[in-house]
């Protein structure tokens, strides 16, 4: 059985592939945005895209290692 590499780890304490569930609420609310005051900040938008990005990896690691350490 092969260990799996730091990365196929990590992925799997944060549970990346639900990211999505973060990204889909901002990009509507950045249409809206877009769509109701007619201006679109790019630099802005990214900041926070990565900052909610991040929020929600830090959440999902954190629930991640809590329930393992109770497991454990």
């Amino acid at each position: 059985m092969e260990m799996p590499n730091h990365r196929q780890q990590f992925a799997a304490l944060v549970q990346a592939q639900t990211t999505v569930i973060s990204a889909l609420p901002y990009l509507i609310g950045c249409a809206f945005a877009y769509y109701y005051y007619d201006h679109f900040n790019l630099g802005d938008t990214i900041l926070l895209f990565i900052a909610v990005v991040s929020f929600h990896l830090a959440v999902n690691g954190h629930n991640q290692y809590t329930d393992y350490r109770r497991h454990k």
